[in-house]
């Protein structure tokens, strides 16, 4: 079986580099393979044009801005659910229930909203802000939670505006990463998951070695994800006081929802 992919969280260089990889990896079995042909060539396809996306970025003066944006947004969003974590605990009456009410529904739609990549972050993000708008604004009232909502909202709103600018800046002809990356994470999901399916329907020792490998570059890429994505974190951020270094340690999101 495949070990879960995780593609959310890789920063664009780094998915490059383990698409890369992955692609090179299935190529070298296709001729025994060969049903595995049609699944890397279409992530090769996607491949090419994500690297021509990337190179792109680099000369874009749009991207800075945006990580500049997303940012903002992860920030908005993490003082905002530290203060709903905090108020949770609050002896004030009706703050513990309220305040869990909308914590319920982040850990739903996306408590790790700031580790996921532009587009899924966006989604979580809107979710949310949509499922508390429509039946917990009471709620965020009672914890005195309406001015970091609204920070949200605006950091949310700020960030989609510079995608739209961007987008609408792009050389019709040219592939941008926004459109691209999810091109790519589908067709490398399909290519592992049908070297998995192959491998438990009619194993060869072909398939047996080819998933081992898969499942090896999976374990040996995600630290070095984390590593990264902590990486960009501080070049970012002045240190962390050490009570919230786990922020740093998962992709700066606060680690996992509590039970």
């Amino acid at each position: 079986m495949i070990e879960d992919l995780r593609l959310s969280l890789y920063p664009s260089d780094e998915l490059f580099t383990f698409s890369e990889r992955a692609i090179q990896l299935v190529g070298e079995k296709t001729t025994a393979i060969p049903v595995l042909l049609p699944f890397h060539q279409n992530s090769t396809k996607f491949h090419l044009l994500f690297q021509q996306a990337l190179e792109h970025e680099k000369k874009n003066p749009y991207t800075e801005t945006l990580n500049e944006k997303n940012l903002a947004r992860s920030e908005a969003f993490l003082a905002w659910r530290f203060y709903l974590q905090s108020a949770s605990h609050r002896k004030i009456e009706g703050w513990h229930d309220a305040a869990n009410k909308i914590l319920d529904v982040v850990k739903q739609l996306g408590w790790s909203a700031p580790s996921m990549g532009y587009k899924a972050e966006s989604a979580a993000i809107i979710n949310i802000i949509d499922e508390v708008t429509k039946k917990f604004l009471p709620d965020s009232d009672t914890v005195k939670a309406g001015e970091l909502f609204q920070e949200l909202i605006a950091a949310e709103d700020d960030f989609d505006g510079t995608v739209t600018d961007s987008v609408k800046n792009q050389p019709t002809d040219q592939p941008i990463i926004t459109t691209v990356r999810p091109d790519l994470t589908d067709s490398l999901t399909k290519m592992f998951s049908m070297v998995s399916l192959l491998n438990s329907s009619a194993s060869t020792p072909d398939l047996k070695a080819l998933e081992s490998a898969l499942n090896e570059l999976i374990k040996q890429s995600l630290p070095s994800v984390k590593a990264a994505r902590t990486r960009a974190y501080k070049k970012k951020h002045h240190p962390l006081p050490p009570t919230q270094s786990n922020v740093v340690d998962d992709e700066y999101a606060g680690g996992e929802p509590p039970e």
